[in-house]
């Protein structure tokens, strides 16, 4: 009898150690840099309800992560829900949730997130250009060049600041300084296709065609696949009275992009 006690508690012993195995080997999984993994680790995790409540934000922020990597918002936004439960002033969580309204149109969430994250902490430049972009997209280009402005503040080298700031500019007509903050990007980043193709877009309003083709042809050497940059290039060629050239580069980025001509809806043909 005594032996068969002394069994049971060695197999009582492998047991739990091999479900702590378990649970770490999810741990590691969780905390990984590939996304699918990630979720499929952190799942294991909250479904097996063996966490303790401090430990769970966790769990919540690295699946919400790998699904804003996937690109799903939405999920994304449901597990920061319940890390913010938790921790209500985690302002890392409050900027990512509002960064992922951003990415679903939900502008006014995203700033109401992001004022939150800013009244906690407000030393880092991304969360004053994620609340930039939101009021932007609103059409509250003042509010968005402030916080653009508070951001560069912070930090002079961060090239898509200049670059929003640009677009926020060009939203209001100012296409002046939209160029100034556009040339600055692309003096901080001289490969940042977007900030050249915005460049291009504002040579293309400006009348200034030739300019704008040197721009598109730029972006183009950079990545010969951007449908922005054909199109753009082919409204230029269409102003310039290229009407070939002008089909032709049209015709080839809406087919890589058919929704390009309403990305590119500042120019007309």
């Amino acid at each position: 009898m005594r032996w068969a006690i002394v069994a049971l508690v060695v197999v009582g012993v492998v047991t739990a150690a091999a479900q702590i195995s378990a649970r770490q080997q999810d741990w590691d999984t969780c905390v990984g840099i590939d996304p699918d993994a990630s979720i499929a680790g952190c799942t294991a995790l909250i479904r097996a309800g063996q966490e303790p409540y401090d430990r769970l934000p966790d769990v919540y922020y690295n699946r919400a992560l790998a699904y804003i990597a996937k690109h799903d918002f939405d999920r994304a936004i449901l597990d920061l829900d319940e890390v913010i439960i938790r921790k209500p002033r985690d302002a890392t969580a409050l900027f990512n949730r509002g960064n992922a309204y951003n990415f679903t149109g939900d502008y006014a969430r995203a700033i109401r997130d992001l004022d939150r994250s800013l009244a906690i902490d407000a030393t880092r430049p991304q969360r004053f250009m994620a609340r930039g972009l939101a009021h932007d997209s609103l059409g509250e280009h003042d509010a968005a060049i402030a916080d653009f402005d508070a951001g560069i503040a912070l930090d002079s080298s961060f090239a898509p600041l200049f670059n929003n700031r640009g677009n926020a500019y060009k939203g209001k007509g100012e296409l002046g300084k939209a160029l100034e903050d556009y040339n600055r990007a692309i003096q901080l980043n001289p490969r940042y296709l977007i900030a050249i193709d915005n460049r291009g877009i504002v040579y293309v309003m400006l009348g200034q065609y030739d300019r704008a083709i040197e721009d598109f042809d730029a972006a183009l050497k950079i990545n010969p696949r951007t449908a922005s940059s054909l199109y753009g290039r082919g409204v230029a060629k269409s102003k310039k009275g290229d009407t070939a050239g002008a089909d032709a580069d049209i015709a080839e980025a809406l087919r890589l992009d058919p929704t390009v001509a309403q990305v590119m809806s500042p120019l007309e043909r």
